[in-house]
């Protein structure tokens, strides 16, 4: 019998649309101009290696006073030689994030005699960086730093988020030309190479992108070497270099038991490499039976999830393995086994490619992104110094609501990582930091400046083992239960000072599970969309909450768990009308904000909600609407995304 191993690579596009920013000139020619009477007569289109005096900013603003406002997602510009007070302003701490992921100033910086980097907000990719160089001796480390900004975004979130601008991010470029060097991630980079030839007399030089460098030779075959393997009996020729696969050699009867004694035999649906040396099985058995591999590195032993079940099985490096699939009911036998052989392999990049979205699948059908990881081993810690500098800007902010005559007082709603909550199931190649955390860290800096921060660990942890669902086991966001924990939770530190804010109670909702497509996670594994299945927590409110309830899922293939962020991703401003004493507030959010959206507009008077992924701090926008809280709703693996606001 033979498992054909079915691999369709599913893409859910989520498009999100932000307000479009706007451009520092009217138009293209006029900006041109301008330059023109900038350089003065040093321009020549006779001689390459003149000196330009352009300054980064005026580059960036043509290039992308060419684009359509239509074409530009909101954007946050950097310019150097600004005021510290300047929205346009680069702290130099900031400056690692934006360009290595890490807090400290890159080495690079220090070449920079100017820039300009319009870098975008939220899931999107267009994007101009301009680096004026000191001396033309440092261009390649220039090229280098914006390179690996480049590099940054393509590990990123876009390819599961915002598939839609894959395109534009493959044909990004960098260029140097005289004593500039440039991050190009436009929907038009051609246009973009013409204005700055235009400028510059045509003097660019293109640097090799990633697409330029493909090798187009054909690589050579390997030899298929033959492996004989006895396996009960069975003779089974293997290839040396198989993938997964395998015969699945037809099982032995347990004889002398009935149906009724016996487990049924599990469906396998998915078979695959996740890594070289690691094996992805998984599909259906007998609700609540449980799974057992042996032959590989380790025994799997895991609970499988309403009749779903997949595993990670670790296998030998060099050897064939023979895998043993069965399953188990509680009064019944072990099921027939289902026998695989595999080889490992040494080209599978699934992992690698996904980045902070590359999948970790744990036990009992929960699985994690790995950007949960640092937070899990404590790779993430903060100095000294960072927490001083996050202590400082909260109580700035307090300081400016005084100046203002303000009350308003900041919340943190930190929502931890399931892979905190469920520890107990993840793969043992991931050991728990217990001694110190950032979250640890941000909770005391930011207390220490004057906020408020509510941590729903203890929270989550109490309920883990609800029979309603707080996270998806295959997605990465919290459930409609989840969020009502969190809403909670922060109503009852609210209601404090206004009473009549005080949460519903649980009676008003009627949670129930519901199974249905799986979500985000399982998509990045190129499952097939009905080879799994998730089995989720949803909620009917029993009264009409004052802005509705929106239906929060993406089902285009059926309903699923997978996020719909088009539906509260924007900004906006909820106002509900409610009689009593109800506070108002000033939200920045990631997508578990969609959640909880219904439950905290029946609960505020006016709510002014940021869009999704930005947190960009405007203290002006902030005292025209004088909220009574800022509440920053954020998981615990986006923490060191506002740190820095």
């Amino acid at each position: 019998m033979k498992n054909n191993n079915k691999i369709c690579v599913l893409l859910i596009i989520f498009i999100f649309i932000f307000a479009l920013s706007s451009c520092e000139a009217d138009n293209i020619n006029e900006i041109a101009e301008n330059q023109s009477e900038i350089s003065g007569d040093e321009k020549s289109h006779d001689n390459v290696g003149v000196s330009y005096d352009f300054t980064a900013r005026e580059i960036a603003d043509t290039i992308i006073a060419a684009f359509s406002a239509e074409t530009l997602p909101q954007m946050k510009n950097y310019i150097s030689g600004v005021d510290e007070n300047s929205e346009f302003y680069l702290e130099a701490d900031y400056a690692g994030i934006l360009m290595t992921g890490r807090y400290g100033a890159p080495e690079e910086m220090n070449y920079a005699a100017d820039f300009a980097f319009y870098t975008p907000i939220g899931h999107n990719v267009f994007e101009i960086n301009v680096v004026k160089l000191d001396d033309i001796k440092n261009k390649d480390a220039i090229t280098d730093m914006l390179q690996n900004r480049l590099n940054r975004k393509k590990a990123g979130d876009i390819i599961l988020y915002n598939p839609e601008e894959m395109p534009i991010l493959n044909a990004a470029i960098v260029i140097d030309v005289e004593d500039y060097v440039m991050l190009l991630c436009t929907t038009d980079n051609n246009k973009a190479l013409n204005i700055i030839n235009d400028l510059f007399d045509g003097n660019t030089v293109l640097l090799k992108s990633d697409e330029a460098e493909e090798n187009t030779e054909e690589s050579e075959q390997p030899e298929i070497e033959q492996i004989i393997l006895s396996v009960d009996g069975n003779t089974v020729d293997v290839p040396s270099n198989i993938i997964f696969d395998f015969a699945l050699l037809t099982p032995e009867e347990k004889s002398g038991l009935s149906a009724e004694e016996i487990t049924p035999m599990p469906t396998v649906r998915v078979q695959k490499h996740s890594h070289n040396e690691i094996i992805l099985i998984g599909g259906r058995c007998a609700e609540n039976a449980m799974i057992r591999i042996t032959g590989g590195l380790e025994e799997i032993l895991t609970n499988s999830d309403y009749g779903d079940f997949l595993v990670e099985v670790p296998i030998s490096k060099e050897d064939v393995s023979v895998l043993n699939l069965s399953a188990k009911l509680d009064g019944r036998e072990w099921s027939d086994e289902i026998k695989f052989i595999v080889k490992a392999k040494n080209d599978v990049t699934m992992f690698d490619d996904g980045g902070i979205y590359a999948v970790i699948v744990g036990d009992d059908y929960q699985s994690v992104f790995f950007d949960c990881v640092p937070d899990y081993i404590g790779s993430n810690l903060i100095n000294d110094a960072e927490k001083t500098a996050l202590q400082t800007r909260v109580e700035k902010k307090y300081q400016d609501f005084r100046e203002r005559g303000m009350t308003t007082e900041i919340i943190y709603l930190l929502i931890p990582n399931p892979m905190n909550i469920y520890a107990e199931l993840m793969p043992k190649r991931y050991t728990r930091f217990t001694e110190n955390s950032l979250t640890k860290q941000f909770t005391e800096a930011v207390t220490a400046g004057g906020a408020t921060v509510i941590d729903l660990t203890d929270t989550m942890m109490a309920h883990k083992h609800d029979n309603f669902r707080i996270f998806f086991k295959t997605d990465s966001h919290w459930t409609e239960y989840g969020a009502f924990l969190g809403y909670t939770e922060l109503m009852n530190h609210i209601s404090q000072k206004f009473p009549d804010a005080a949460p519903r109670p649980i009676n008003d909702f009627r949670f129930y599970n519901r199974q249905v497509n799986f979500g985000d996670i399982y998509n990045t594994l190129r499952l097939e969309q009905n080879a799994l299945r998730e089995t989720g927590t949803f909620v009917e409110f029993l009264f009409e909450p004052p802005c509705g309830h929106a239906y929060l899922y993406n089902d285009a293939q059926g309903p699923s768990v997978v996020f719909d962020h088009n539906v509260m991703s924007r900004a906006r401003t909820t106002n509900t009308n409610l009689s009593g004493n109800f506070p108002s507030a000033y939200i920045f959010r990631d997508s578990f904000g969609g959640s909880i959206h219904a439950f905290l507009t029946d609960r505020f008077s006016e709510i002014s909600w940021q869009a999704y992924w930005n947190y960009k701090y405007n203290i002006n926008t902030i005292a025209e609407n004088n909220p009574d809280y800022i509440i920053y709703l954020i998981t615990e693996r986006n923490i060191r995304n506002i740190m820095y606001e």
